[in-house]
């Protein structure tokens, strides 16, 4: 639980410190060109499944 709250402190850390650079890059994912687009969702959802295994498993279930 320690990790994903350090995690997600480093995340909003960065997104409030880089207001402008995480709106625009978060918006303008679809307006990139391949293999660009392809590359940078795939990076995308290698972060978000980092953060889905600091994630504690739910409560009566094995990991």
């Amino acid at each position: 639980m320690a990790r994903l709250r350090r995690a997600t402190e480093a995340h909003v850390r960065y997104h409030a410190r880089h207001r402008l650079d995480a709106f625009v890059g978060n918006r303008e994912i679809r307006s990139l060109v391949e293999p660009h687009h392809s590359r940078v969702l795939a990076l995308r959802a290698e972060y978000e499944a980092g953060v889905r295994r600091l994630r504690p498993p739910p409560r009566g279930r094995k990991p």
